[in-house]
């Protein structure tokens, strides 16, 4: 039997609409000018108010509604498997994996991403950024921040870590105190490599990339822009704007308008997720858990895994709020992907489009096996059926995670052939000689 919780919800759109006047306004920016642009056609549309607009007017796909519909090589999921489910999923796999042993199918084609010519890492790093989500010390730890920099001074880095908080994202104030701070931290490191915190558009209050120019022809260092939100329903170009300054900027996502818009793409570097530490992570685990979960309470994920705990599966799930104390810890995180035989992770945004998460990277280094939702480029980077298991609808994630909690040979062989291709080809040591090559 499953168990689930949940964090902080947050109030409902509509209770922010509040009676009078704000409602009025409202209605005069949108609602009568939505009913002038709807006589238009949709090419004028664009035409007459650009291509975000008109997107933002498109009705949203309902996600929700998406994933619940039947599927049409499964069937429905009942609380056990039918012979008929049984039998399809066994051959899809065994097809899958057979071709693969036998050189059937291409491997990824971005499997080279992080090749270098030489094993070399960056001889030290620094780490300017934000210690804690949302530059509050009341949240968790970043789980960018942490990865980066363990994975550097895994790999082989002299590691030095500034926390960003006061003068990245929207600033506390005193930034000029903050910059002095900086650059008397920067005075004693040293440091071959800058990774910043690149997910934000300078105000009054931050560092702008003038004064990281600045800094680089004070100290000398490469700068590493890092920037996680890097796809079309993000309203800022922070590639754009930080690139100037960037020796190398890393975006998670290829297909986003603002890496297309991009004029030199070569000091631009796509990878799969974040650079994970893998020594956080123990291999010596006893996993007595069927699926484990610990994330948002977003993306449909308490819907999968519902799902899945009235399926009679043993799960562990655990929505938080990112609030230090009301959250799993780092270490209790990692012990959760320990335990586990199966892990899920989808990266929808809205309207199909989806995303590769850090959670990929995490699950798979772990050793348990991934089940994504179905949708981001991540056949770009693994092969399905033989590194993860990809899932459309919550039909098919409820009847693989049967089946794969019932053929235990089954899901060890792909837990164990995906963690190790993951640790082959894009390992945070791998990530490390790529930015030493990359920034040289």
């Amino acid at each position: 039997m499953g168990t689930l919780s949940l964090g902080t919800s947050r109030a409902p759109f509509t209770n922010v609409l509040l009676p009078g006047s704000g409602e009025r306004l409202l209605r005069r920016l949108f609602y009568y000018q939505a009913k002038r642009l709807g006589r238009l056609s949709p090419d004028r549309i664009k035409e007459r108010v650009g291509l975000r607009l008109s997107r933002w007017l498109q009705p949203p796909i309902d996600h929700n509604q998406l994933i619940l519909r039947p599927c049409g090589i499964l069937g429905r999921a009942g609380p056990r498997l039918t012979e008929s489910q049984r039998a399809i999923i066994a051959s899809i796999i065994d097809r899958q994996r057979t071709l693969w042993t036998a050189g059937g199918i291409p491997p990824p084609r971005e499997m080279n991403v992080y090749a270098t010519a030489t094993g070399s890492v960056p001889k030290s790093v620094a780490i300017v950024m934000p210690r804690f989500i949302n530059c509050d010390s009341g949240n968790i730890d970043h789980d960018i921040a942490y990865n980066v920099a363990c994975s550097a001074e895994a790999a082989g880095a002299r590691l030095s870590c500034f926390d960003a908080g006061a003068i990245t994202y929207r600033g506390t104030g005193g930034l000029r105190a903050e910059i002095d701070r900086l650059k008397a931290f920067l005075s004693v490191n040293r440091p071959e490599i800058v990774a910043f915190d690149g997910n934000f558009v300078p105000n009054g209050r931050t560092i702008d990339a003038d004064l990281i120019l600045e800094l680089k022809r004070e100290f000398g260092f490469k700068f590493l822009s890092i920037i996680g939100d890097c796809y079309d329903t993000t309203y800022s170009d922070c590639l754009g704007y930080w690139h100037r300054a960037a020796d190398l900027s890393v975006i998670f996502h290829r297909n986003s308008r603002y890496f297309r818009a991009l004029k030199d793409k070569t000091r631009v570097m796509v990878c799969p997720t974040i650079p994970i530490y893998a020594e956080g992570f123990s291999d010596a685990h006893h996993r007595d858990i069927d699926i484990g979960y610990c994330g948002g309470d977003r993306r449909q994920r308490r819907t999968y895994m519902a799902a899945l705990a009235d399926a009679g599966l043993k799960t562990e799930c655990k929505f938080i709020n990112r609030l230090r104390g009301e959250s799993y810890s780092r270490e209790e995180y990692n012990d959760l992907l320990g335990r586990s035989k199966l892990a899920f992770n989808n990266g929808w945004i809205r309207n199909g489009e989806s995303i590769m998460t850090g959670r990929i990277g995490e699950v798979l280094t772990s050793g348990a096996l991934l089940i994504e939702e179905d949708g981001s480029a991540i056949n770009d980077y693994l092969v399905p059926f033989v590194h993860y298991v990809p899932v459309a609808n919550v039909a098919q994630f409820v009847c693989f995670s049967q089946f794969l909690a019932e053929n235990d040979e089954v899901r060890s062989a792909i837990a164990r052939d995906g963690q190790a291709f993951w640790r082959e080809h894009y390992s945070g040591d791998r990530f490390w000689q790529a930015v030493a090559q990359r920034c040289a």
